[in-house]
């Protein structure tokens, strides 16, 4: 592998979830109290486009949540441990 074939790979993974408040921000500033979602607003935002009726299919499980951020560090700890194994490849 050449050091041209090399792809670089972002040192650290983008704060996704600042990011995505910030464009909720940007779009809906009033649906936000003391720097939080405020979702009664929100819901009030969004008028007609808020579907209140239960799913009929759900893929969910206890822990759900949790697996999903463990999932997220671990992406960014594989990235990271590539970009080092790229680097000592040189």
């Amino acid at each position: 592998m050449t050091k041209d074939e090399i792809e670089m790979v972002e040192i650290a993974s983008p704060a996704l979830v600042a990011e995505q408040t910030e464009q909720l921000k940007s779009i809906f500033p009033q649906i936000f109290s003391e720097g939080k979602i405020d979702f009664k607003k929100l819901r009030a935002a969004l008028g007609d486009m808020v579907d209140t009726q239960p799913e009929r299919y759900s893929f969910t499980w206890t822990g759900k949540r949790n697996a999903t951020l463990m999932l997220l560090s671990t992406l960014q700890r594989m990235s990271l441990l590539i970009l080092i194994a790229r680097r000592t490849c040189l």
